[in-house]
């Protein structure tokens, strides 16, 4: 695969087995800056697998990812939002930044979670609810303000209006600021730039959305 200057992230022949099972075969695809990437599929047709493999938290049976020119690094998360239980919203925001080595004004955290309506920032994580979690956990990964942003399904649980305001957060944070988008859906079409480029995942093979 000829790798294209602007390419901020390129897959090549990625493969992956689950006991004799071929979950991915020989996938191929490109990213470049400011491009926003959807991958549609059933559940268990390998959207989170290849999400684990490009953050780095599974290897690749064959092929092989290739990230650059990523000053300000990758963010994301797989499968499912992970925050600190015993901490509340506030101190997992702000305990993530200092893990990334990162500074951000309290202030700031506060505009967006008044956006995001979250309003009970002493709460403790396990006390919130799936959708809040998710809401706390992309807030906190947009904020880094990153050059590629990865999320597994980030639109699953959530009302309309709060898919509305992710949407235009990843607008605003994503899409304004020339980073890039990967994100992986299973519910119904949803389109967060008008220009973005959307695969569906089956069979284990990447194909273009037509």
């Amino acid at each position: 695969m000829n790798v294209e200057n602007n390419s901020i992230l390129v897959l090549s022949g990625i493969a992956k087995n689950y006991k004799g099972l071929s979950v991915l075969k020989d996938l191929n695809m490109e990213i470049d800056r400011g491009n926003v990437v959807s991958i549609e599929g059933k559940n268990g047709c390998g959207k989170t697998t290849l999400l684990s493999i490009i953050l780095g938290f599974e290897k690749a049976d064959a092929g092989f990812v290739k990230a650059q020119k990523l000053g300000e690094g990758m963010s994301g998360y797989v499968n499912r939002p992970i925050l600190f239980r015993n901490m509340t919203i506030l101190e997992n925001i702000k305990y993530f930044f200092t893990l990334s080595n990162k500074k951000i004004k309290e202030e700031v955290i506060l505009d967006y979670l008044d956006y995001l309506s979250i309003k009970d920032i002493n709460k403790k994580a396990k006390e919130l609810s799936t959708g809040m979690q998710k809401k706390v956990a992309i807030l906190r990964h947009l904020l880094t303000k990153s050059d590629l942003f990865v999320f597994d399904e980030p639109f699953s649980g959530l009302d309309e209006e709060s898919v509305e305001k992710i949407k235009n957060l990843f607008r605003k944070e994503i899409v304004e600021r020339q980073a890039s988008l990967l994100y992986t859906n299973h519910q119904k079409e949803i389109v967060v730039h008008e220009n973005q480029k959307n695969y569906i995942l089956e069979n284990g093979l990447l194909k273009d959305k037509i």
